[in-house]
């Protein structure tokens, strides 16, 4: 059984509930603003209400409500990293990911054609690094 499942998700399908996910832990992840929990003893205040974000996620495979019960961390988020070398996967990554699994196999030995985000393996606003 893989996650409550009978059997393996299709392939594509796999990509497809993987964006999901992202979609919601990043909003999770960004539940309240940096500077949400104020812990004032004086006054009693835990955080501040306004700087606090429900997500409200209903999606085909996930349905969360939100908010994640736990400050952001200082960086924000924790690293993205996706493996995967179908396009798919590619596609995936250029999309959510800062740290891409490939097999030395996928680049050519010569290092003359290296990917770039035009070949779908990193956002167009990010520098990539092999």
């Amino acid at each position: 059984m893989i996650i409550g499942l009978d059997a393996h998700v299709a392939h594509g399908e796999r990509y497809e509930r993987a964006r999901e996910f992202y979609g919601v832990v990043t909003g999770l992840w960004d539940s309240f603003d940096d500077d949400a929990f104020i812990r004032d003893v004086e006054s009693g205040a835990f955080f501040d209400p306004t700087k606090m974000h429900t997500l409200n996620h209903k999606g085909r495979e996930l349905s969360v409500r939100g908010p994640l019960n736990i400050a952001r961390p200082p960086q924000g988020w924790p690293v993205i990293v996706q493996a995967g070398q179908s396009e798919p996967g590619r596609q995936l990554a250029a999309e959510t990911a800062e740290v891409v699994f490939c097999s030395r196999a996928t680049f050519p030995p010569d290092g003359r054609s290296m990917p770039t985000s035009r070949d779908g393996w990193a956002r167009p606003d990010v520098t990539l690094s092999i």
